[in-house]
């Protein structure tokens, strides 16, 4: 059923299934590997792993060792240029590293001071702003008290003066 409905979904994706262009090789008694179909008996994978592990051997004997002093030099390629390469000892490598580092370490407190600088910086000015809002606003609250005591004043004047023209 699903063999069926994952052919079903490769046609309406329009997915072609490729044929192998070279058939399989039946496996011959005397090369010993994994088949194709089926599973692989426990002395066979055992095969397998030795002759790889003495593949490995006879390539590992094939090599010759390196020179010691080349540990000590590393090819170094520039980014811009990836055909050219230097080769420099591993000191100057590290020392110019350890430059490098100290370099961006700085740059990294720099900028963090830099931020903390003009965060103090806004702190300020709000605080500024809010003294000087607050002084307005009292000022303001002030100036309209005095407006309404002199409103107050006149129209208990002006009631005064009604009172004495009624009376009279």
């Amino acid at each position: 059923m699903s063999n069926s409905l994952a052919s079903a979904k490769r046609r309406r994706a329009g997915v072609q299934q490729s044929e192998p262009t070279e058939p399989i090789p039946p496996a011959t008694p005397g090369i010993v590997g994994i088949q194709p179909r089926g599973r692989v008996s426990i002395p066979q994978l055992l095969n397998l792993f030795d002759e790889r592990l003495t593949k490995l051997e006879s390539s590992l004997n094939d090599v010759k060792p390196q020179d010691t002093s080349s540990l000590d030099d590393i090819v170094v390629s520039n980014a811009s240029d990836p055909d050219s390469s230097t080769t420099i000892s591993l000191a100057e490598y590290m020392s110019d590293m350890d430059k490098k580092f100290f370099m961006l370490a700085e740059e990294i407190t720099n900028m963090k001071d830099t931020v903390l600088k003009l965060q103090t910086f806004t702190m300020d000015v709000n605080k500024t702003l809010h003294d000087e809002r607050i002084n307005v606003l009292s000022e303001h609250n002030i100036k309209l008290e005095i407006d309404e005591t002199i409103m107050e004043e006149n129209a208990s004047n002006k009631d005064k003066k009604q009172q004495s023209l009624t009376a009279v």
